[in-house]
């Protein structure tokens, strides 16, 4: 489905379909299962046409929050997996997120948080702030979308032992090219953590993009993140450099969450582990992660793939959000669609 066709499916879909919603939900969520919702970022899209879906504006923001608090039940994060647990969950017991931790979560959302009376959990991958780097994808998009018009060839670096990649060749012409571009380049993006950077100063120099040219979501710095905490948000771990287990492998990814917390330990003050894992797939979360972050004291962690968080069915470490995206009706499907996932 086209991105704008998908936005007026779910537009009209959460309008027509509220009604069904706000009956269903008192019955359906409460107790031992609740709804978590899940935001990335608040402003305009890096790259217009690519992956739009994770962009709110502040008004949309707005619209939305005044919707949960209004038609749900938001709790704090540390008293919604409290009493998640302990299976005594309000109805319509709601808990809120935002992946990636880039600035714009600070600087536009926290505050529509604040003066709602309402707190999320911000979950940020250390290694990359201490790189001074930005979300792998967010990289790349803004590196599309800064390419001079032409036909570029990138060349990739092998791997030791590998044969030599031949030339990428990627044209740009219009809008719907750099989507293009974005789309067939992303794919790439899994791979080892430790190769990224290569890559993406690959695509850069095949691109043409010029050295300072940045991606304007920057992640948020301590001083920033701890100010966050100030204002009783949650922030937690993402990740060291935002990787999975399917591109490192279980020993690297160990090694991450270790040093991740470590970090995290330094930089802010100490609170109950919570883990959320990038992407959130269902290959993300493994029997092997989960005893990873059991070992380093992570009481609950987070994937994606719709639904409920219903720790009696998927445990504690493999809890499902509901992706908030586009608008308010949007979001009024999400919230109705998490019920029957």
């Amino acid at each position: 489905m086209l991105p704008n066709a998908r936005l007026l499916a779910r537009t009209s879909l959460g309008w027509l379909l509220w009604p069904l919603a706000a009956k269903l939900i008192p019955r359906k969520i409460g107790g031992d299962q609740g709804l978590v919702l899940m935001f990335h970022h608040v402003g305009r899209p890096v790259l217009p046409g690519a992956e739009d879906y994770l962009f709110l504006s502040v008004a949309e923001l707005g619209e939305v929050l005044d919707f949960v608090r209004a038609e749900l039940c938001p709790l704090e994060p540390l008293d919604f997996l409290a009493r998640l647990a302990a299976g005594t969950l309000p109805p319509k017991a709601t808990m809120l997120t935002f992946d990636d931790g880039t600035v714009d979560q600070v600087s536009l959302a926290a505050p529509e948080f604040v003066k709602r009376g309402l707190k999320a959990g911000f979950f940020v991958c250390p290694g990359l702030i201490e790189r001074g780097d930005s979300v792998p994808s967010l990289d790349l998009a803004t590196l599309c979308q800064h390419a001079p018009a032409g036909r570029h060839a990138i060349i990739l670096d092998a791997g030791p032992g590998e044969p030599t990649c031949p030339p990428l060749l990627i044209e740009i012409s219009d809008q719907a090219s750099r989507g293009q571009a974005y789309a067939a380049l992303l794919p790439l993006l899994r791979q080892p953590s430790r190769a990224r950077a290569r890559f993406l100063s690959a695509v850069r120099h095949g691109l043409g993009v010029a050295a300072d040219v940045r991606c304007d979501y920057r992640l948020a710095t301590w001083e920033e993140l701890r100010a966050l905490t100030a204002a009783g948000m949650y922030v937690g771990n993402h990740t060291l450099y935002h990787s999975t287990v399917a591109a490192d492998g279980i020993a690297q990814f160990e090694a991450d969450v270790a040093q991740a917390y470590r970090i995290l330990d330094q930089q802010l003050p100490p609170t109950r582990r919570i883990f959320c894992y990038p992407y959130g797939r269902a290959e993300d979360a493994t029997a092997a992660t989960t005893l990873v972050l059991q070992s380093h004291g992570v009481s609950h962690a987070f994937v994606v793939q719709g639904g409920l968080a219903r720790p009696v069915r998927t445990g504690p470490w493999n809890l499902h959000r509901e992706a908030v995206s586009y608008n308010i009706q949007a979001a009024k499907l999400a919230a109705l669609l998490a019920l029957f996932r």
